[in-house]
Protein backbone atom coordinates (compact mmCIF):
# COMPACT_ATOMS: atom_id res chain seq x y z
CA UNK A 1 0.00 0.00 0.00
CA UNK A 2 1.10 3.53 -0.74
CA UNK A 3 1.84 5.75 2.30
CA UNK A 4 -0.56 8.57 3.07
CA UNK A 5 0.94 12.07 2.74
CA UNK A 6 0.91 14.18 5.89
CA UNK A 7 -0.42 16.70 6.84
CA UNK A 8 -3.89 15.78 5.71
CA UNK A 9 -6.44 18.18 4.25
CA UNK A 10 -8.41 19.68 7.13
CA UNK A 11 -12.15 19.23 7.59
CA UNK A 12 -12.33 22.36 9.75
CA UNK A 13 -12.85 24.81 6.85
CA UNK A 14 -15.73 22.73 5.54
CA UNK A 15 -17.59 22.80 8.85
CA UNK A 16 -16.69 26.33 9.99
CA UNK A 17 -16.89 27.83 6.51
CA UNK A 18 -20.41 26.50 6.12
CA UNK A 19 -21.42 28.14 9.40
CA UNK A 20 -19.93 31.49 8.35
CA UNK A 21 -21.52 31.51 4.90
CA UNK A 22 -24.92 30.51 6.33
CA UNK A 23 -24.48 33.30 8.85
CA UNK A 24 -23.99 35.80 6.01
CA UNK A 25 -27.17 34.56 4.33
CA UNK A 26 -29.18 34.90 7.54
CA UNK A 27 -27.65 38.33 8.09
CA UNK A 28 -29.13 39.55 4.83
CA UNK A 29 -32.53 38.18 5.76
CA UNK A 30 -32.16 40.12 9.02
CA UNK A 31 -31.28 43.17 6.92
CA UNK A 32 -34.64 42.83 5.19
CA UNK A 33 -36.35 42.65 8.58
CA UNK A 34 -34.43 45.74 9.64
CA UNK A 35 -35.61 47.50 6.48
CA UNK A 36 -39.19 46.90 7.57
CA UNK A 37 -38.68 47.76 11.25
CA UNK A 38 -36.34 50.73 10.71
CA UNK A 39 -34.71 50.63 14.19
CA UNK A 40 -31.94 52.89 12.81
CA UNK A 41 -31.45 54.55 9.41
CA UNK A 42 -31.25 51.97 6.63
CA UNK A 43 -27.79 53.15 5.55
CA UNK A 44 -26.45 52.16 8.99
CA UNK A 45 -28.01 48.71 8.67
CA UNK A 46 -26.46 48.21 5.23
CA UNK A 47 -23.06 49.42 6.44
CA UNK A 48 -23.13 47.09 9.45
CA UNK A 49 -24.20 44.12 7.35
CA UNK A 50 -21.49 44.90 4.80
CA UNK A 51 -18.77 45.02 7.46
CA UNK A 52 -19.89 41.73 9.01
CA UNK A 53 -20.10 40.15 5.55
CA UNK A 54 -16.57 41.21 4.59
CA UNK A 55 -15.16 39.89 7.86
CA UNK A 56 -17.07 36.59 7.48
CA UNK A 57 -15.90 36.05 3.90
CA UNK A 58 -12.31 36.90 4.90
CA UNK A 59 -12.58 34.45 7.81
CA UNK A 60 -13.85 31.74 5.49
CA UNK A 61 -11.02 32.33 3.03
CA UNK A 62 -8.40 32.29 5.79
CA UNK A 63 -9.46 29.11 7.60
CA UNK A 64 -6.68 26.50 7.88
CA UNK A 65 -6.55 24.16 4.88
CA UNK A 66 -4.23 21.51 6.34
CA UNK A 67 -4.56 19.70 9.66
CA UNK A 68 -2.54 21.50 12.32
CA UNK A 69 -2.06 24.64 10.22
CA UNK A 70 -2.39 28.04 11.93
CA UNK A 71 -4.19 30.79 10.03
CA UNK A 72 -6.16 33.88 11.16
CA UNK A 73 -9.52 32.56 9.93
CA UNK A 74 -10.52 31.13 13.29
CA UNK A 75 -9.86 34.42 15.11
CA UNK A 76 -11.80 36.30 12.43
CA UNK A 77 -14.62 33.78 12.82
CA UNK A 78 -14.79 34.59 16.52
CA UNK A 79 -14.91 38.28 15.57
CA UNK A 80 -17.89 37.55 13.31
CA UNK A 81 -19.67 35.82 16.20
CA UNK A 82 -19.02 38.86 18.41
CA UNK A 83 -20.23 41.28 15.72
CA UNK A 84 -23.44 39.30 15.24
CA UNK A 85 -24.08 39.37 18.98
CA UNK A 86 -23.32 43.11 19.07
CA UNK A 87 -25.87 43.65 16.30
CA UNK A 88 -28.40 42.57 18.92
CA UNK A 89 -28.08 46.09 20.33
CA UNK A 90 -29.87 47.40 17.23
CA UNK A 91 -32.15 44.42 16.60
CA UNK A 92 -32.68 42.26 19.71
CA UNK A 93 -33.71 39.23 17.64
CA UNK A 94 -30.10 39.04 16.42
CA UNK A 95 -29.14 37.85 19.91
CA UNK A 96 -30.99 34.61 19.19
CA UNK A 97 -29.40 34.33 15.76
CA UNK A 98 -25.99 35.02 17.30
CA UNK A 99 -26.49 32.41 20.01
CA UNK A 100 -27.55 29.73 17.52
CA UNK A 101 -24.72 30.43 15.09
CA UNK A 102 -22.26 30.80 17.96
CA UNK A 103 -23.17 27.31 19.14
CA UNK A 104 -22.80 26.01 15.59
CA UNK A 105 -19.39 27.73 15.32
CA UNK A 106 -18.19 26.10 18.55
CA UNK A 107 -19.48 22.71 17.35
CA UNK A 108 -17.77 23.17 13.98
CA UNK A 109 -14.47 24.00 15.66
CA UNK A 110 -14.74 21.06 18.04
CA UNK A 111 -15.72 18.47 15.46
CA UNK A 112 -13.39 19.81 12.78
CA UNK A 113 -10.38 19.60 15.09
CA UNK A 114 -11.44 16.20 16.38
CA UNK A 115 -11.86 14.77 12.88
CA UNK A 116 -8.47 16.20 11.86
CA UNK A 117 -6.77 14.80 14.96
CA UNK A 118 -8.26 11.33 14.52
CA UNK A 119 -7.57 11.25 10.76
CA UNK A 120 -3.94 12.25 11.35
CA UNK A 121 -3.54 9.58 14.04
CA UNK A 122 -5.03 6.99 11.70
CA UNK A 123 -2.72 8.05 8.85
CA UNK A 124 0.36 7.88 11.10
CA UNK A 125 -0.67 4.42 12.29
CA UNK A 126 -1.44 3.32 8.73
CA UNK A 127 1.95 4.58 7.48
CA UNK A 128 3.75 2.75 10.30
CA UNK A 129 2.53 -0.62 9.06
Amino acid sequence: MEPIALPLKSKLPILCGTVLICEVLSLYFALLVGYGLRPVPFAWLVAGAAVITVVAIAATALLPRRAGQRRPGIALGWAVQALILLSGIVMPSMLIVGAVFGAMWVAGLYWGRRIDREATAWAVEHNAR
